[in-house]
């Protein structure tokens, strides 16, 4: 039989013990109270890049460890739409048709801008899309990028399911033009092995000519982290600008005392 000083101790380690498993369990649930898990499309990086760099420095100043999972162009929509993950990265606001489970954070990330690519020697004029159809010429866009889908011509359009493909088709001479958001067939040809890659000289990339803002989206579970969000990408835009002014006006200055 236990003394009463026995049993007080044995009483006081039970207790200990107790409050210590409750302090890990609180904290594993208070860790994954602030932890946000974000699907981001890996196929456009040109989109993604810019709008990820400024989310980790957003949710860092509110608090939480950003975790973000690349997945191809569909199923990260998919996936944030289906609650999946807290929200997707990045993308053009056209997805809130058939999203309709994704939050816009109102205020734009990024600007996708689309340019034309040709061959050399195709000499028309590609700067709108009312010009593009008016030229007779056959259009290829990756399959998925709406903004080209519904802008283009059907009975000229020919989609392709990877930007690989879309240079492979052009540089074959099996359409005329490809339309792709700006810089993206170069960022695909550089990740290509030396063995792979083929002859781009004769590719001449035109000047914008569309363009449309990019979204940061939550799933309508996080609606109250949205005017957060906004709130600290506004801030984080703002200091960014106020920079970039400050830096021409050292510049100005410098320029003036030479």
């Amino acid at each position: 039989m236990l003394s009463s000083n026995e049993g007080s101790l044995l009483l006081a380690k039970a207790r200990i013990f107790i409050a210590a498993i409750a302090a890990s369990v609180c904290f594993n649930v208070c860790a994954q109270e602030k932890t946000i898990r974000l699907a981001m499309m890996e196929e456009v990086r040109t989109i993604t890049d810019k709008p990820l760099a400024t989310l980790r420095k957003v949710y860092a100043n509110l608090g939480y460890e950003l975790v973000v999972v690349p997945m191809p162009f569909a199923r990260s929509m998919m996936a944030a739409n289906n609650g999946d993950f807290d929200g997707e990265v990045a993308r053009l606001p056209y997805i809130e048709e058939s999203a309709k489970n994704l939050l816009r954070v109102p205020v734009a990330v990024n600007v996708t801008e689309y340019v034309p690519y040709i061959l050399q020697g195709t000499s028309t004029d590609l700067s709108s899309w009312d010009k593009i159809n008016a030229s007779g010429l056959s259009i290829g866009a990756r399959r998925g990028a709406q903004l080209t889908e519904s802008s283009v011509r059907q009975d000229r359009l020919r989609l392709v399911n990877s930007y690989d493909s879309l240079l492979a088709m052009l540089l074959l001479h099996r359409i005329d033009v490809a339309i792709a958001p700006k810089g993206q067939l170069e960022e695909y040809y550089l990740n290509v092995h030396e063995s792979n890659k083929p002859d781009i000289s004769k590719i001449q990339v035109l000047p914008v000519f569309a363009s449309m803002p990019v979204y940061h989206y939550l799933h309508k579970k996080n609606a109250a982290l949205v005017p957060m969000v906004e709130r600290e990408i506004k801030r984080i835009n703002s200091g960014q600008s106020e920079l970039v002014e400050g830096s021409k006006v050292q510049k100005t200055q410098s320029s003036k005392t030479q």
